[in-house]
């Protein structure tokens, strides 16, 4: 018997073929109370999803057996000191850091991702170091990724302790995801919680009038700036280029699909000439854009 490394992992996921995978990464139980250390490792969104579930529990600093087996009361496997079953789950753990951008963690969540969506099953990754993982978002996988894999079930910018009773997993009439930051405003609209989609709206408004001032600079319209760079709007740019399907630097196009998209999501029409003549201006058009959209869906003003 032995502990399991990664390849093992995505075998025993292909063998088994779960309706859920769960990755909880940074799970360990040494820092919450006996009575709470369960909750991280198997929390109530996993254990009362219909069908078969893996959960894999990534830290360096587990409990020998994880804590939650006390509760779960799983049976050890016999092919590895780090796997335990239940009748509808499957237990594994991983005794060391996760890097996201070291090749063989990267390789490993891809993976997971590509079976994911080729299996049309639904994969959740949840860090509770309190770090962000949206950037890590792999959208270029497949267009459809958003439907099938979830990186964290807040739908915020990342947290140590989470509220689990005030969970809501957003998915739609066919059980597939809904994802607002990976997905046009118009999809979203109607479908998710009201301060959810406001809480978008308010990011979205925030990162796309920056990338209509880094494009201004670009194209000459404005004087350059040491807070509005290139760097600076990367990440923004590659996660608005996935879901208005340009190129990560096609900033009109970006620009441009957000715009048509806004439009939709207030059920008004401005012609191509129009919305490039927005992109154009260096003035505040462009973030008139997303204040028209709070008048039109009666969203109050934010700061």
């Amino acid at each position: 018997m032995h502990a399991m490394d990664y390849p093992e992992i995505l075998t025993l996921c292909e063998q088994e073929q779960p309706d859920l995978i769960y990755v909880a990464i940074g799970c360990a139980a040494y820092e919450h109370p006996s009575s709470q250390g369960t909750i991280q490792q198997y929390p109530p969104f996993v254990k009362h999803w219909s069908g078969k579930k893996v959960c894999i529990w990534i830290d360096p600093d587990l409990e020998s057996p994880p804590r939650s087996l006390t509760t779960i009361q799983a049976t050890p496997d016999s092919s590895s000191t780090e796997i335990w079953r239940t009748t509808d789950a499957i237990f594994v753990s991983v005794r060391k850091h996760f890097y996201y951008e070291a090749t063989e963690e990267s390789q490993f969540i891809e993976s997971l991702c590509r079976n994911t969506v080729a299996r049309h099953t639904k994969l959740i990754v949840q860090d509770y170091s309190g770090r962000d993982i949206q950037e890590f978002y792999p959208m270029h996988i497949h267009p459809d990724i958003p439907k099938s894999v979830l990186y964290d079930v807040t739908y915020n910018d990342g947290g140590c302790f989470i509220d689990f009773d005030a969970i809501q997993i957003l998915r739609d009439a066919n059980g597939d995801f809904l994802q607002p930051s990976f997905s046009p405003l118009r999809d979203m609209y109607g479908n998710i919680p009201d301060l959810i989609f406001e809480k978008e709206l308010t990011r979205r408004r925030q990162n796309l009038t920056n990338i209509h001032t880094y494009n201004c600079i670009v194209r000459g319209l404005r004087e350059s700036n040491s807070w509005t760079t290139e760097d600076r709007i990367a990440k923004a740019a590659h996660r608005y280029a996935s879901i208005y399907r340009v190129y990560p630097t096609d900033y009109e196009g970006i620009l441009f699909g957000a715009a048509k998209d806004l439009c939709a999501t207030a059920s008004c029409f401005l012609t191509p000439a129009e919305i490039d003549q927005i992109i154009s201006s260096p003035s505040q058009q462009y973030a008139m854009l997303f204040q028209n959209l709070q008048v039109v869906l009666k969203i109050p003003a934010q700061s």
